[in-house]
Parts: structure tokens; sequence; C-alpha cells
């Protein structure tokens, strides 16, 4: 089934001048207000038309103008302020789209890696169940490395004792 996108209306600087209520000349000025202020326009050959959400920028800052006591210059700079700032915002909801997946994938990596420091726990768990039998065995071991230590001195001081005999007493 085919749809017919509807095709956003254009408004000449006449059209635009009528909807608004003031002289073109006044309506240019306050074009000149938004250009400054970063708002750009398009143009059909050599005249300039207005988008819907354009005319809306128009209607509230002069609605902003007649209520309170701000410059035509003050109400553009914060008319474009306000559609900035909901542009953020809707760049923002694009992005968080990208953070969600973003944040997944790191979570998945993060579950990896928890996953191996639980495996490197476990080895390291019995590792130290390792040492910690061979250091139970431990001072079994030193006592009988003590004890040869003690019989090779006995032999020691015995071969040195034998040593010091007299040579006449060789035989004894």
């Amino acid at each position: 089934m085919l749809r017919v996108v509807p095709q956003e209306r254009k408004y000449s600087n006449a059209d635009l001048a009528k909807i608004l209520e003031v002289p073109e000349a006044t309506l240019r000025t306050y074009k000149s207000h938004f250009t400054k202020a970063g708002i750009t326009f398009n143009k059909e050959g050599k005249q300039i038309v207005y988008t819907e959400e354009q005319v809306r920028l128009f209607k509230d800052m002069l609605e902003l103008h007649r209520k309170g006591n701000q410059t035509i210059k003050e109400c553009v700079v914060t008319v474009v302020n306000k559609v900035q700032h909901v542009e953020s915002i809707v760049k923002t909801d694009s992005t968080n789209t990208t953070d969600e997946t973003t944040t997944y994938m790191a979570l998945e990596d993060l579950l990896e890696r928890v996953k191996t420091l639980e495996n490197q726990s476990s080895e390291q768990r019995e590792n130290i169940e390792f040492l910690n039998e061979e250091l139970s065995k431990m001072p079994e071991r030193d006592k009988r490395l003590m004890n040869v230590i003690r019989d090779i001195q006995t032999v020691k001081s015995e071969l040195e004792a034998a040593k010091k005999k007299k040579w006449w007493q060789f035989w004894k």
C-alpha cells in the first residue's frame, strides 16, 4: 500500500508577514536577528521560504516580546536556545540507544572478566592448599635435617680428633 507523505508547507515573506501581522521590512529585521543567532533559511530561486517550524519560531519570539520586557534580540536568543536544547535532547535520545548497546557489551565484558577472576581465584585456592600441606610437612623435615647436621658435626669432630693424635699413637 502506498502512502502519500504530505509535504511541509512553505511560506513566502508576504505570507509570513500576514501571519505575524507585521510589515515585510520588520520581518526582514527579525530574519536577520535569527540568522545572526544561527538559524538558516532556505531559498527557492531568489525568494526566501519559511518552514512550519520557522513560522513557530517567529510566533514564539513575538509572543515572548509582547509578554515581557525583553528586546527582539533577547527574545530571538531565548527561542533559539530552547530549540537547540530540544535538539540536543533528541540527539541524546538517539545516542541513548547506542549507549545501551555499548553498556550491554560492557556488561558482557565484565561478566567474562568475573568468570576469569573466579577461575583464577579457584586456582589460587588450590595453590594455597598445596602450600599449606607443604608447610605442615616442614617441621618434620627440619627435624630430620637437624639430625643429619648433628651427625655430620660428630663425624667431623671425630675426624679432627683423629688428626690431632701424635704419630706414635697412630696404632692405638
